[in-house]
This record gives C-alpha cells, structure tokens and sequence, in this order.
C-alpha cells in the first residue's frame, strides 16, 4: 500500500518560512499582471505549508475541546506587483 501522507513544502530560514510559487498565465490579467485576488490564494497556501511544516494540526475538531486556525480579519498592501516569467522577462 501506499503511503500518501503530504510533504509540507517550503522550508524555514531562522524565523521565515520560505514558500517559492509559481505564478501560471491563468493567475494573470491581459497585462500579464497577477490578478489581487490571487495574493490570497497564495497567503493560504503558504498558511497550510507553514502550519504542515512545524507539524502543528489546522484544526482538531475531535478532541474534547476542538481548536482551529481561523482569519478573522485580512488586509492586502502591495509595494509592487507580481508579473507572469514571461511578462517580467520582457520588461
């Protein structure tokens, strides 16, 4: 049998966890500009491998009293934007 246990992925620098993504052409506008909403689709996945690589559980909803990681509020600033390799490389 298998096993299909996840690998977290990413790794930590001292205090930093360092996730590398790929950004697809999907992820982008005409411009080759990553679309905003995008960024927190990033944020959850480097949330999930963040949380999978110290080994702590997202939630634990069966023990006698059941914890989860929730965001109660977000906010996005950008100093600058993310662009398709293929967009960067031409700019």
């Amino acid at each position: 049998m298998r096993d299909l246990t996840l690998q977290a992925l990413g790794s930590f620098d001292g205090k930093t966890h360092i996730l590398p993504i790929s950004i697809y052409y999907e992820d982008t506008d005409l411009s080759g500009v990553v679309y905003h909403a995008n960024y927190l689709r990033y944020m959850e996945r480097g949330r999930t491998e963040f949380f999978r690589l110290a080994g702590i559980p997202r939630a634990r909803l069966d023990d006698d009293e059941p914890t989860a990681w929730t965001i109660r509020r977000i906010a996005l600033s950008c100093a600058s934007w993310l662009t398709s390799p293929q967009q960067s490389s031409a700019m």
